[in-house]
């Protein structure tokens, strides 16, 4: 008998563990609270009837569980259920009118202040029985009051950056265009108008690609222009009232990110074409040019050289060029691009993006310069202006005219400006293909028998060393090389180049050039002696085979900085970062090394 008992006990608890959910049919709906903040719904459906049913247009098998809830206001309700394993249906009454359906997450729409709705969460019985993801989260949202144009909000706009934030989870879902022609959605909208307070353009940011944004001039008027996350209206008029669309995708209506847009009105520039381009002063000297380009019109036209037509914006300066030469343009940023002309209307003379040269320029000429952005970095606030400087065409800009230097056992450091050299597509180094060069020239006889070693210090300093102009290239090398076997008193041309690209490299100006007898330091003897660590922070230790009589350290600019006797350490703990030499002396010559300051 009393097995019996258990087993009957164990059937008890076996039904009460597998009882059907009290708000398994609509009858018995559990009643919630649904407020203006976000609440989560915990449901168990894993014990819901399974029953062969019609939801939402489907037939098939279904579990569901059923809820209650007032509406606190007159407005929408998103309800997110975090998978696609949950839907939802929303009715006015049990056996009454199905209002909307919803797959993991959505807005239910229109709902009207202190009505009773029923909400239906059901599953298909593919993930009925799953156990995970059982909860969903709601909240209300209240109708918002600038829902149309005719009811829009005002706005005060000015040439300051002024944030608006916004709630549309409330806004009517309207199934209508976006942007211009685009393909009708459905999408939530509400609205603002503003009066231009200048002439001018207007920025809009909206910090994400859910917000999008349309102005028009008038209610059922004219789109004047639509654009998504941010960009310009441009050709606005001061005392003008504008109407100013936000509007997002159903899916993203009820979204918390970015609940917010800047706006800020950019008065028209004035040197918005050629023919009225501002003077600047262009010197030898770097001056800094700042501009506002956020004014301009945009317009479809070509970029650098051929480029493909496409919207941009610029504004116009010209200047007079104070010397013969080149004139470097620094835009600090990729987003700022530069074209010069010789007149207005003319032909481009050159273009770059970001920074370049413009070279072979004539003294006491007139040129148009021309800055110019894409439409979608009108108004990037970053790099508002450019740095520009003359540099006039040295005189040892060729072979024929090449500057003399004394070559001597005694390190000559050579100070030089390559920037304002003429560029032309030669060769560099014998074999390779020609480039666009600048190149500088000097000459040198050889005071005895032996070698040369020049250090340019950089690896964009190129070295070629003939026996004439137009003769025999004898040496060409980047950076650092010894170069042997120079007979005593015959005269050697010595090229200095640069690419294109590394010609307004204004760190290192400056090659060091040291004759060294061929009785001196072998080439093989000079390998054994090495600094370490090279580069370093506090001390260099000199590893030689030779006695050390002295060490030397010169900075850059040649000046002597250091020397020490009898010693293989020198302390450069104190030095600045950058690049230093040194001359290592010992009984069979002296060795020119190359240390970097961290």
């Amino acid at each position: 008998m009393k097995k019996y008992y258990v087993l009957f006990a164990i059937l008890l608890i076996t039904l009460a563990s597998f009882a059907q959910p009290k708000n398994d049919d609509c009858t018995g709906a559990e009643v919630i609270t649904v407020t203006n903040v976000a609440s989560t719904v915990n449901f168990d459906i894993v014990t819901a009837a399974l029953t062969n049913q019609t939801i939402c247009a489907t037939t098939t098998n279904f579990a569901d569980v059923w809820y209650q809830f007032t509406m606190p206001f007159n407005g929408n309700v998103y309800v997110d259920g975090f998978t696609g394993w949950n839907n939802f249906a929303l009715y006015d009454a049990c056996g009454g009118n199905q209002i909307m359906c919803i797959n993991n997450s959505g807005l239910l729409q229109n709902l009207t202040a202190n009505t009773v709705y029923t909400l239906r969460v059901y599953r298909t019985s593919t993930y009925a029985t799953n156990p995970n993801n059982q909860l969903f989260s709601i909240q209300a949202f209240q109708e918002v009051t600038n829902d149309d144009c005719n009811t829009a909000q005002t706005i005060a706009v000015t040439t300051n950056s002024t944030t608006v934030n916004f709630e549309i989870a409330g806004a009517h879902i309207n199934y209508e265009a976006g942007c211009g022609s685009s393909t009708p959605k459905n999408y939530s909208d509400i609205w603002y108008d503003f009066t231009m307070p200048v002439d001018g353009n207007i920025y809009i940011s909206g910090g994400l690609a859910t917000n999008n944004f349309a102005l028009y001039d008038m209610c059922n008027g004219t789109q004047m222009g639509c654009f998504i996350q941010s960009g310009l209206f441009t050709n606005l008029t001061s005392g003008s009232t504008y109407k100013l669309r936000v509007f997002r995708t159903s899916t993203n209506t009820a979204s918390n990110l970015f609940k917010s847009f800047t706006i800020q009105a950019f008065q028209e520039v004035t040197n918005d074409n050629c023919e009225n381009a501002q003077p600047i002063a262009v010197t030898t000297n770097s001056t800094t040019i700042d501009f506002e380009i956020a004014g301009a019109n945009i317009n479809n036209e070509v970029g650098c050289g051929s480029s493909t037509a496409q919207n941009y914006a610029d504004i116009w300066y010209d200047f007079t060029m104070p010397v013969n030469g080149n004139l470097h343009i620094d835009g600090g940023l990729g987003v700022n691009n530069f074209a010069l002309y010789d007149t207005c209307n003319s032909t481009q003379i050159d273009c770059f993006i970001q920074f370049g040269l413009f070279s072979n320029l004539t003294s006491g000429n007139n040129y148009k310069l021309r800055v110019f952005r894409t439409s979608g970095n009108a108004a990037n606030t970053l790099f508002k202006s450019f740095t520009i400087q003359a540099f006039e065409h040295p005189a040892n800009d060729a072979c024929s005219n090449a500057g003399p230097i004394s070559v001597s056992t005694t390190e000559l450091m050579v100070n030089f400006e390559i920037r304002g050299a003429s560029i032309a597509n030669q060769l560099g180094c014998e074999g390779n293909s020609n480039q666009d060069y600048a190149d500088i020239w000097y000459n040198f006889t050889m005071p005895e028998d032996g070698a040369i070693t020049i250090d340019g210090f950089f690896s964009g300093n190129y070295f070629a060393l003939y026996d004439a102009c137009d003769g025999i290239e004898i040496a060409c090398f980047n950076d650092t090389s010894r170069i042997s076997n120079l007979a005593s008193g015959s005269n050697f041309k010595l090229r200095l180049f640069r690419t294109l690209e590394n010609l307004t490299e204004i760190g290192i100006n400056s090659f060091s050039i040291i004759l060294e007898s061929e009785l001196g330091v072998s080439d093989e003897s000079q390998n054994v002696v090495k600094l370490y660590p090279n580069p370093a922070t506090e001390t260099v230790h000199v590893s030689s085979v030779f006695p050390l009589d002295k060490i030397e350290m010169f900075d850059i600019l040649g000046q002597q900085i250091i020397t020490v006797y009898n010693t293989n350490l020198v302390n450069v703990g104190k030095l600045k970062a950058g690049v230093y030499f040194i001359k290592i002396h010992t009984p069979n010559g002296s060795v020119p090394k190359k240390m970097i300051k961290k």
